[in-house]
């Protein structure tokens, strides 16, 4: 499925799902376990449940603008790092 934008839509609750028990999303993020993680995720939503951010507006802007574009933004500077293409 595609945005507007063309971009692929994400769906929320599953990418947390999946990512929240990422070692690599748990250090960036600032946690220590999975649980952690969903919990920091949910607050920066402003939700109790990872199910609630596709159903609120204001809780998918918080997830882009909080979560899951700055991830992409850290994992593609990580690979330019790693191509010898940023210092």
């Amino acid at each position: 499925m595609l945005s507007k934008r063309g971009a692929r839509k994400v769906d929320p609750a599953r990418w947390l799902g999946i990512h929240c028990g990422d070692i690599d999303f748990q250090l960036w993020i600032g946690a220590s376990s999975t649980a952690e993680a969903a919990d920091i995720t949910r607050e920066r939503c402003g939700v109790e449940s990872r199910s609630e951010i596709a159903r609120s507006p204001s809780a998918l802007a918080m997830f882009h603008l909080h979560i899951y574009d700055p991830y992409i933004e850290h994992l593609r500077r990580l690979s330019l790092h790693e191509q010898g293409k940023l210092p």
